[in-house]
């Protein structure tokens, strides 16, 4: 249960993370929705990088989170 809990703080500790730094970085417009996500439809290679690069933030942060 407590590694559960753990990984669901750090789940979402990591979507804000990402969710911030899409609005610093101007990716969000003024209603919420992420610019040119549109393009991201079918387009397979840059889904898998932008997953590979979502997944690789959730180890890494959680590896810090485990090792101290």
């Amino acid at each position: 249960m407590l590694v559960i809990s753990f990984s669901l703080v750090n789940m979402f500790d990591s979507i804000g993370t990402l969710l911030g730094a899409t609005k610093q970085s101007g990716m969000i417009d003024e209603n919420g929705e992420v610019i040119r996500m549109k393009l991201l439809v079918g387009r397979r290679q840059e889904v898998k990088v932008l997953t590979f690069t979502i997944a690789f933030v959730f180890i890494i942060r959680y590896a810090f989170m485990t090792l101290g």
